[in-house]
């Protein structure tokens, strides 16, 4: 009850949807640093939730820092859990962070 959780697709909320039939872009990052990308992959297709693991995340190409590169990065879609699930990194500590 203390901690932000979403109950539904979030993307549909963001401006930045990117072009169709691309990949989606960057629009945040997790607490663990990796980044969070819309829910369209390379080809343009929505991505599945059998394409991600636990953390709803996977290892592709994604626009990092202005090149494509290979890497870890969390991805938003329309399937349950939606988002990110849990940290496939080390989350960083925040300065008023809930005790729980």
């Amino acid at each position: 009850m203390t901690m932000y959780h979403n109950h539904g697709y979030s993307w549909k909320c963001f401006p930045n949807k990117g072009k169709a039939g691309q990949q989606s872009p960057l629009y945040g990052y997790a607490l663990d640093g990796f980044g969070v990308y819309g829910p369209l992959g390379p080809n343009g297709k929505p991505v599945r939730n059998s394409q991600l693991d636990e953390c709803h995340g996977r290892v592709g190409n994604v626009m990092w820092e202005g090149k494509m590169r290979r890497m870890y990065h969390y991805v938003t879609n329309n399937e349950y859990p939606y988002s990110i699930g849990c940290f496939r990194g080390t989350p960083a500590k925040l300065p008023h962070q809930f005790h729980m």
